[in-house]
């Protein structure tokens, strides 16, 4: 009986597009001895950061997301860039974005952001603790608000069906598995 649990092997890989998003079409062995495309995005691994400065409070970023035509919250983060960590990048993009820094932070999860599609890991970090350390430092095309949200608040967005972003939802729902919030 052949195993259905064994790897496929890359034959050829072909760079379709180049960064930010690098797409690939390769060509697979699949176990049975098929040969494939398959269109694989090998996206850099991104981090975030929850923050939860205060009883009640919780610190987002609320922003313009083009492909879907909406202003959404979501999660201060962004690419980890060569030669940094995933948690120094959680702590840089939250300066960036919002102007604080998180302190204590801590490693809440990792996750495969489209294990279908692409081989990128999302870090999710959490810190209760943070201080004001600059101006926000956004790029060109990054139109990024901070906004200090109650709990209430998220969790009321939560079950309208309001909140859009999937780190966004995984953070909250696994600090709160933790007891974090």
């Amino acid at each position: 009986m052949k195993s259905i649990n064994k790897k496929w092997k890359i034959v050829h890989s072909q760079p379709i597009y180049g960064e930010p998003f690098p797409l690939y079409e390769e060509t697979v062995k699949l176990p049975d001895g098929e040969t494939i495309k398959y269109a694989v995005n090998r996206s850099k691994d991104a981090a975030a950061v929850l923050l939860v400065p205060k009883e009640g409070d919780v610190l987002l970023t609320y922003q313009y997301r083009f492909p879907i035509d909406s202003w959404i919250y979501d999660l201060p983060g962004g690419k980890v860039n060569a030669g940094e960590s995933p948690k120094a990048t959680a702590i840089r993009e939250c300066i960036e974005e919002t102007g604080y820094k998180p302190k204590k932070i801590k490693k809440l999860v990792s996750y495969y952001m489209r294990p279908g599609r692409s081989d990128g890991m999302l870090h999710i970090f959490f810190s209760n603790e943070m201080e004001k350390v600059s101006g926000r430092q956004t790029s060109s095309v990054e139109r990024v608000q901070e906004r200090i949200v109650r709990k209430e608040k998220l969790d009321d967005l939560l079950k309208r069906g309001a909140i859009v972003d999937p780190t966004l939802l995984i953070a909250w729902h696994t600090a709160k598995f933790y007891g974090y919030v």
